[in-house]
Parts: structure tokens; sequence; C-alpha cells
């Protein structure tokens, strides 16, 4: 559990910095609002939706059928997942330019964001949602607003300029 739990928090946190470089403009305006906690959790949640650190659910069985739009009936006993990268590109959840990183998505309104949340998997749902995800979210919280501070990180700075 611990080593699992590591690696996922690392794997987000080299996905923020990444994303950082690769944006620049989002860290120019992480850095104007003094990394204000509100848009800070929004780029924290689109990395999270963008670069997920799970590539996909452990597969679940059917414990009761499942009757689909199409018709298709999933039967009892059938092993089951989602693949994470296409629920998180879903263009009718999270907007028709779902394949770029925008944090400002977790800005937008309320009713949207909840939407957005319903469909976020990163953390599973249920009896089945992940037991570490306060610690990592506050390891997440902790670790980049240090990055993002921090003069070592000039190399995001100097892009910036």
């Amino acid at each position: 559990m611990l080593i699992a739990g590591s690696e996922t928090t690392v794997s987000t946190m080299c996905a923020f910095i990444l994303n950082l470089h690769h944006h620049p403009h989002v860290y120019k305006k992480l850095l104007s609002t003094g990394v204000d906690e509100t848009y800070f959790t929004a780029v924290i949640k689109e990395t999270l939706r963008y670069t997920h650190p799970f590539p996909n659910f452990l597969p679940r069985i059917v414990s009761t059928p499942v009757n689909l739009a199409s018709g298709l009936v999933i039967p009892v006993g059938t092993e089951v997942s989602m693949n994470s990268y296409c629920v998180l590109r879903d263009t009718g959840v999270f907007g028709e330019d779902a394949g770029v990183f925008r944090p400002e998505r977790w800005l937008e309104e309320k009713e949207k964001v909840a939407r957005m949340d319903a469909f976020n998997n990163i953390w599973g749902f249920g009896p089945m949602v992940c037991l570490g995800k306060p610690v990592a979210e506050m390891e997440l919280a902790i670790a980049m607003k240090e990055v993002c501070l921090r003069p070592a990180f000039g190399m995001a700075r100097r892009m910036c300029r």
C-alpha cells in the first residue's frame, strides 16, 4: 500500500512540474496569484485529470447483470474495467478542449465542476476509494507549493520571462 501510494504521488509531482514546463502561461498565472489556493487546487486537479498517475482501474467482477444503453447485457461474473485516459478525455464531460491542459476548467460554473468531479475517477469511488487520498492530497499541496515558490525552480521562472 505504501509503495503504491508513494509511486502515484511522485508520478503526479513529476507530471505537475512537466505540465508547468510545457504550459508556462499556467506557471505565470500561478506565480501572479501568489500560489492562490483556488487556482493552485485547479492546477493540481487538472494535472491529475490530464496526466493521471494510474493508467487503468483494477478490474471488478460484475455481481448483478448490467444493461447498457446499447442493449448489450453484461452478465454476472464478467470482469470489467475502464480506461481512465478515455474517461478523463470525454468531451461531453470535460469540454471540447478535454485534450488540452487547462486548469481554468475547474473554476467554471459549480454544476459543470460537480459533473467533472463525478467523472474524475482518479481516486476511485465508494468502498474502493483510495484510502491514502487525504495524505496524497496533503503531500501534493505541500511539495508542489514549495517547488513553485523556491528559487531552485528557476528553470520555469526563466521560461516565463
